[in-house]
């Protein structure tokens, strides 16, 4: 092995994006697709680049609400040593149940459901996938479990849609993913570009990646200050519920 595969420097032929995302745990084809169009990337085979710029925009309200990416890219197959290649101008549908943010919103729903009959029935365990949706995320998920227990499930949806909070935890797992694959693939073009004579695609195709990181960290903010104001919200009403408990007439 030679020292720039030592580093991490693709040489060769190569999908910059494919040699990224590949690597992550994203079974779903479509979810990988549109990894692909929210970074972009770079196809490299022979003397031939072509640069496949970012739809961050487009791509990424498909992956978190569902709906059709037109002119998309897609990935198709890898032939021999040939590196992934990639079709263009196809179409990505999401159907009802399978975004990012209808997963989340199905978790919590399972989540209340198994609170609401803990003490009723046989305690069920959690799934691997609400272990990991309860660990990975920063929203305050075990304060939203504790609403929906003490109100047995009366009045959340009213003053605390699961919704808006499957959106939130949504985006912030997207971001995350974006900003991992994002981040990788600027220290490739980089590593890449000083080996190449077309300086002007890599320096537009870098800053299309910095511009998506730019992008990604302003809705990361906004997203931060939504789960702040759900906190406050549940926790309020945790509160309220605590200091009504001794007052049977009492309704929120």
């Amino acid at each position: 092995m030679g020292h720039a595969q030592k580093e991490g420097v693709l040489i060769g032929n190569y999908n910059l994006a494919w040699e990224v995302i590949k690597n992550l745990n994203l079974p779903d084809k479509n979810v990988q697709d549109l990894y692909l169009n929210i970074s972009g990337t770079i196809f490299k085979q022979g003397e031939k680049i072509e640069f496949f710029p970012s739809k961050a925009e487009s791509a990424l309200d498909v992956l978190i609400y569902g709906g059709e990416l037109k002119d998309a890219y897609r990935f198709g197959e890898a032939q021999g040593s040939s590196p992934m290649n990639i079709n263009k101008n196809s179409s990505i549908h999401v159907r009802a149940g399978r975004s990012e943010k209808d997963k989340i919103w199905s978790i919590l729903r399972s989540l209340q459901s198994k609170i609401l009959r803990e003490g009723l029935e046989k305690q069920e365990p959690l799934t691997e996938s609400e272990k990991e949706m309860i660990t990975s995320t920063q929203f305050p998920i075990s304060s939203l479990m504790i609403l929906m227990g003490q109100w047995e499930g009366k009045n959340v949806e009213k003053h605390v849609s699961l919704r808006q909070c499957a959106e939130i935890i949504a985006f912030e797992r997207v971001a995350e993913y974006v900003e991992q694959i994002v981040k990788t693939l600027l220290v490739q073009t980089e590593a890449s570009q000083s080996k190449q004579i077309e300086q002007e695609s890599f320096e537009s195709f870098k800053k299309g990646l910095e511009q998506t990181l730019v992008r990604i960290e302003r809705l990361k903010l906004d997203n931060y200050r939504k789960m702040s104001e759900k906190q406050k919200i549940i926790q309020f009403l945790i509160d309220i519920e605590k200091n009504l408990r001794d007052k049977p007439g009492a309704n929120l």
